[in-house]
């Protein structure tokens, strides 16, 4: 009997009670990976359709050409579109040859601005309402 509690004697001295070391369960979460950021940009349109913009003025700030210049709109270097002339801001999408968006600057007054409007306006409605006045016949007499 005394020589199984002589075995365990050294393992109950302080001595080997403070000699043993817990490690961590679980790891540290530390940040996550980067956490660096940038300043912002700014970009997207700054002048939508039919208001009107001063000669110099910043239409649309952009990466690449999602917008090209039209009509008296310039580019710059980090392909900033630009009003090259006061007047009323108009876009314009082109499918044929190559789908693209247009940017123009119109000049004019206001009321030119409010006939070209009108009109655009009034085609649109006018090619809505004949898709839904469209009646399938299959020629059957009634």
């Amino acid at each position: 009997m005394f020589a199984s509690v002589a075995r365990l004697a050294p393992a109950l001295r302080p001595s080997a009670l403070l000699s043993q070391v817990r490690f961590a369960g679980k790891k540290a979460g530390g940040t996550g990976g980067v956490t660096r950021s940038s300043n912002p940009k700014y970009l997207g349109v700054k002048v939508l359709g039919d208001q009107p913009c001063q000669a110099g003025g910043i239409i649309i700030r952009q990466r690449g050409l999602k917008w090209a210049p039209g009509e008296n709109v310039g580019r710059g270097r980090d392909d900033t579109l630009f009003a090259l002339t006061s007047g009323f801001v108009e876009f314009q999408k082109v499918t044929f040859p190559k789908p693209r968006h247009y940017v123009h600057v119109r000049e004019g007054d206001r009321e030119a601005m409010e006939a070209r409007v009108a009109a655009r306006t009034a085609r649109r409605s006018d090619t809505y309402a004949r898709r839904k006045q469209t009646t399938w016949d299959f020629g059957q007499a009634a």
